[in-house]
């Protein structure tokens, strides 16, 4: 076997990258996971193998670093053992939730020699856009405007919309003399990934090799599969990654698949490795004292505890995972970044009303599904237990709305300001749901309150709460709750259900003038599902002026539509409604405006959704 000689370099940022290098050829040596030779039994996730010791690890690094001032040459490690191939994923937890995949029927194309910035999971034909995505735009103005967009908007439909420009496969613009490809597919991983859309990153990264990319890609492509609980997936990528000859990653690539390395050597028992990773990280101070703390309590290093406030990155809450610990409550905030929230309200061992929270927000923003929000309602542990009876709640909390939902399926309804008030004790014993006459008034008494405080949790709790609400019959003794009840329907998507409702309240006018106003404001949120063009006619006249800034871009908005730009329209509504605060916030004529643009690019259907969120709020 022919002996290694460690590289010897002067600048810091070489040392660095050269350090990682050894790490990594020191983990292999050892006949890990990630560099067993084929066919060698599996060792226990957890226990200590025999082999180079952590003191004569130290002894090499000691050389190393006198080696890196001699100025010696670098004839490179030589690997042990070959690259095994990828390990088949175990399913995950069902308590951990379910994840967003790549959708189906997606498109993943053959790159070929073509710019890789093209590349695209989407066609129209497929739900995305044009080819001519970025028609009119030269690349600056491209990554001009990706960067313009707002990340943690309240509005499903807006990150459908990016989601759906983000994925689209087309061609460029034209690449500047200076330039190269990749800046713009960089850029749109990055705001998959905040916006929590982290099945869509690893399949369009996967499909144009993340390690060809190196950066923000494959640290992001990493980050998504870690936080869909691919950790296999992530620790092979990061072999494969580091063992490039000569290395391709920059110092900060260089010391996040180191992070990423160190967690898959914990958690496959190579505690000595492991050990070694981490103090190079110290020496460099890329680790911070929460990942520290759980690797070496996971490889049984060190059994320390957290005394810092925690600042989650997707290694660190897949560390949290591991190790099967809580979140600190003060980890998380109360409106986190879409991606973070999704993160939280997937991770089994979190609190309960940190997940729910999380939950309810990522539902709001688009990045997670109202069913997993359905799923932790139900989920969600009460003091005391279950309510026993038919109560009523301003639904304020959500851990209320969790009450709420919970006696909806169950019998039973739920009060507020913090206790449990029974108004119906004889239904708590009901298995076929609690009656409408009774838990109808108080879900409306409930949905009223939430709408006029909090449009986005409004929109993400109807949603979950659709299903149920939708068996509901719409009788004449509910004509009270019937508005409330039509209008969460209408914003859950159960339109047919809904119309049952407003076909009551229609028929009652005449002895209710008092319904004139509710019924009106529903049939015009009818209209919005069924009319296909006009929309912005639906919307009430509104005099607010917009600010200067908000001017300037409905300006340009309404030009890319009369150039009949359909990327660029999409792009600056984007732009747009996020500086507006969403559609349900925004002033109803610049919505307008909007809704026009769309239509004028074939694009009323994102009309439809949005104008939908706003009435659904607005009333």
């Amino acid at each position: 076997m022919t002996a290694t000689r460690a590289p010897c370099l002067t600048s810091k940022r070489a040392l660095v990258l050269s350090f990682f290098r050894f790490a990594f050829d020191f983990s292999e040596r050892r006949g890990g996971p990630s560099g067993a030779s084929p066919g060698a039994p599996a060792a226990s996730p957890r226990s200590s193998r025999p082999g180079r010791s952590w003191p004569g690890a130290l002894a090499g690094v000691v050389v190393f670093m006198a080696c890196a001032s001699a100025g010696a040459q670098d004839s490179g490690p030589v690997r042990l053992f070959p690259l095994p191939a990828a390990r088949p994923q175990p399913a995950l937890p069902p308590a951990l939730g379910p994840v967003l995949p790549g959708p189906e029927g997606v498109e993943i194309r053959a790159l070929g020699g073509i710019d890789l910035d093209a590349a695209g999971l989407l066609t129209p034909a497929t739900g995305g856009l044009a080819p001519s995505l970025w028609q009119g735009l030269t690349r600056p103005q491209a990554l001009a405007l990706l960067d313009s967009l707002a990340v943690g908007v309240p509005s499903p439909a807006l990150t459908a919309l990016a989601r759906r420009v983000l994925l689209t496969s087309a061609a460029p613009p034209p690449l500047e003399a200076e330039g190269a490809s990749g800046a713009l597919i960089a850029r749109r991983a990055d705001l998959l990934f905040r916006l929590g859309l982290h099945g869509d990153v690893a399949t369009l990264l996967g499909a144009v090799s993340p390690m060809a990319l190196g950066g923000v890609p494959l640290q992001r492509f990493l980050d998504a599969l870690l936080l869909q609980g691919r950790v296999d997936d992530a620790c092979a990528t990061v072999v494969a990654a580091t063992s490039a000859t000569p290395p391709r990653l920059n110092a900060e690539t260089a010391t996040h698949a180191q992070r990423v390395r160190v967690l898959c050597q914990v958690r496959a028992g190579e505690s000595e490795a492991a050990a070694l990773g981490m103090a190079m990280l110290r020496e460099t101070g890329a680790a911070d004292e929460a990942f520290l703390v759980l690797a070496e309590r996971i490889g049984k290093l060190a059994d320390g505890r957290l005394r810092r406030k925690v600042t989650l990155d997707p290694v660190t809450i897949a560390l949290f995972r591991e190790a099967s610990e809580p979140f600190p409550r003060d980890a998380v905030p109360a409106r986190p970044e879409p991606w973070l929230a999704r993160a939280v309200a997937l991770s089994a061992p979190a609190l309960p009303a940190q997940r729910l929270a999380a939950a309810e927000w990522a539902v709001a923003t688009g990045a997670l599904g109202p069913d997993a929000l359905a799923f932790l309602y139900a989920d969600m542990p009460l003091p005391g237990g279950p309510p026993a009876g038919v109560v009523v709640t301003p639904a304020d909390t959500p851990e209320a709305r969790a009450a709420l939902t919970q006696s909806l399926r169950s019998g039973q309804a739920a009060l507020a300001s913090g206790a449990v008030t029974l108004l119906d004790p004889t239904l708590a014993g009901a298995t076929a749901g609690p009656d409408p006459a009774v838990a109808a008034p108080s879900l409306a008494i409930a949905l009223a309150g939430l709408r006029a405080r909090d449009g986005a949790t409004y929109l993400a709790f109807v949603r979950a709460l659709g299903p149920t609400v939708a068996q509901w019959p719409a009788r004449a003794d509910l004509i009270d709750a019937a508005p409330e009840v039509a209008r969460a329907l209408y914003a859950a998507g159960e339109r047919v259900r809904a119309q049952g409702w407003v076909r009551l309240i229609d028929s009652a006018t005449l002895e209710r003038p008092d319904l004139m106003a509710a019924r009106d404001a529903l049939l015009a949120l009818d209209r919005v599902g069924s009319q296909t063009l006009g929309l912005a006619s639906l919307l009430p006249l509104d005099p607010t002026p917009l600010t200067p800034a908000l001017e300037g871009e409905r300006q340009r908005l309404e030009q890319a539509a009369r150039q009949r730009r359909q990327g660029e329209v999409a792009l600056r509504t984007l732009v747009v409604l996020g500086q507006a605060g969403g559609p349900s916030r925004a002033p109803l004529g610049l919505l307008a405006s909007v809704a026009q643009s769309l239509e004028a690019v074939d694009l009323a259907d994102v009309a439809r959704d949005l104008i939908t969120e706003a009435l659904a709020v607005r009333g």
